[in-house]
């Protein structure tokens, strides 16, 4: 029976060292669409501290000087499918039925399967994770197709896991990334055997640290998949090891124990049909790639509000341009003190003279004209700045929020070594490049 946690699974089973005495409780472990949860039910006096990670101070009384505790932030659930350690535990609040029995609900960021029991996962020495398109940005596959066949004619297909070199991206703030594709082969039902390619993040370190230092580069080469082709995108891991876990090879060497990880979070990134990208895998390579690294950290207050807006699919115009203007104004800014110009100078530039500076960078690349760009989008981004000014419209903001994210990304773009000549037909090619109109 496989150890697993798949969106829909419920299982019943112990947690383990929280009750009286280190003896177990009996939970529900489950996961959904919305996150991982364990549900605890308790009814007697002796479970009170164990209730008051639930319910208010009002209803439980509180530790002795101290504020309400907390359920530990690493907890380990076991049944007969195996063990699950659980991460980034908190309380997700109680209900309390009549006569007393009440049952609580601890949410988990994370859930680690199999993971040896005292091995500190807070903690890792190696993460492998996926970045939804990457794998079709590199244009890399883990199977080949051959024909069979006679006179001209295939009568079958066989395929054969033919796995591409890992791409070494060598390290990056003390740690090393690796671009590894994989072949999966999956035995469904009336005997379908599906085929997969994975294409995995794999970060390694010497020592173990926290989470997000391992995940740095995944969502870098998020930002970057989000940047180029302008789709919503998605980190998901997979995998993780720490440096204590390991196991003997036959020739004596110790290798990692790789455990697999459930994240709370399943959301996926778009599906389209079809994809276009300002900035692809020919024309960085590895030391592209590198540069990008080294771009988003620098310019994470240019980058980071383009590519989270994104997500604001619910939002008004006003609000998507209210979070990408100030984007533009620090580009701006950043590049005129490129250009040697005084902090105190570059601060005092107007919103009109930052965006002229950043245009001159992208001028040859872009389908619109300088003055007419400048013009609508000051018009349109201080008329909802400024609450003395009047509000612009609705179609007025959407298209200048439009267009100043393109010209972020073709900046980018451009400053990682794309080709002038074809990136100028790629961004006329990108849906960002055509005016909302009313109808």
């Amino acid at each position: 029976m496989a150890n697993t946690l798949d969106v829909g699974d419920r299982r019943f089973g112990q947690l383990l060292g929280l009750g009286a005495d280190g003896r177990p409780i009996e939970v529900l472990l489950e996961r959904t669409d919305t996150g991982i949860s364990l549900t605890v039910t308790w009814a007697s006096s002796e479970d009170a501290a164990f209730a008051s990670w639930f319910v208010t101070e009002s209803a439980v009384s509180s530790t002795e000087g101290g504020a309400r505790p907390s359920p530990p932030r690493r907890l380990r659930f076991h049944d007969t499918k195996g063990f699950v350690t659980l991460l980034g535990c908190y309380s997700g609040g109680y209900t309390i039925r009549h006569g007393g029995l009440a049952s609580g609900t601890i949410r988990a960021s994370f859930a680690v399967l199999d993971a040896p029991r005292d091995t500190d996962f807070d903690h890792i020495g190696g993460a492998r994770s996926s970045v939804s398109h990457l794998q079709g940005w590199l244009g890399v596959k883990a199977w080949q197709a051959h024909e069979k066949g006679e006179g001209g004619r295939t009568t079958e297909l066989a395929f054969e896991a033919t796995l591409p070199e890992a791409i070494d991206l060598g390290m990056w703030g003390g740690t090393r990334t690796q671009l590894k594709t994989s072949a999966i082969q999956r035995n469904l039902d009336d005997g379908v055997v599906q085929l997969e390619s994975q294409t995995s993040v794999e970060t390694t370190r010497s020592y173990a640290t926290s989470w997000d230092r391992h995940l740095r580069p995944s969502r870098a080469l998020h930002d970057l998949l989000v940047i180029s082709g302008w789709n919503r995108e998605h980190v998901s891991m997979i995998s993780v090891h720490h440096p204590s876990d390991t196991h003997p090879t036959a020739s004596g060497q110790e290798l990692p124990w790789w455990r697999p990880v459930v994240s709370a979070d399943v959301s996926v990134g778009d599906r389209p049909r079809t994809r276009n990208h300002l900035i692809t895998w020919a024309d960085l390579g590895v030391d592209g790639i590198r540069r990008w690294f080294c771009l988003r950290e620098r310019y994470m207050r240019v980058i980071d509000p383009v590519v989270t807006s994104i997500s604001l699919r619910n939002a008004t115009p006003t609000t998507i341009l209210a979070q990408t203007g100030p984007a533009l104004e620090a580009l701006g800014y950043y590049l005129l003190l490129r250009d040697g110009l005084a902090r105190s100078r570059a601060n005092k530039m107007s919103l009109g003279a930052r965006l002229e500076r950043i245009f001159a960078d992208v001028n040859q690349v872009m389908p619109f004209d300088e003055t007419e760009w400048i013009d609508r989008f000051t018009s349109a981004y201080n008329g909802i700045k400024h609450a003395n000014r009047q509000l612009p419209d609705d179609l007025d903001v959407v298209n200048a929020q439009r267009e100043g994210i393109l010209v972020v990304r073709a900046w980018c773009a451009l400053e990682l070594g794309a080709d002038a000549a074809s990136l100028r037909q790629r961004v006329l090619e990108d849906p960002q490049a055509v005016p909302f109109i009313r109808r």
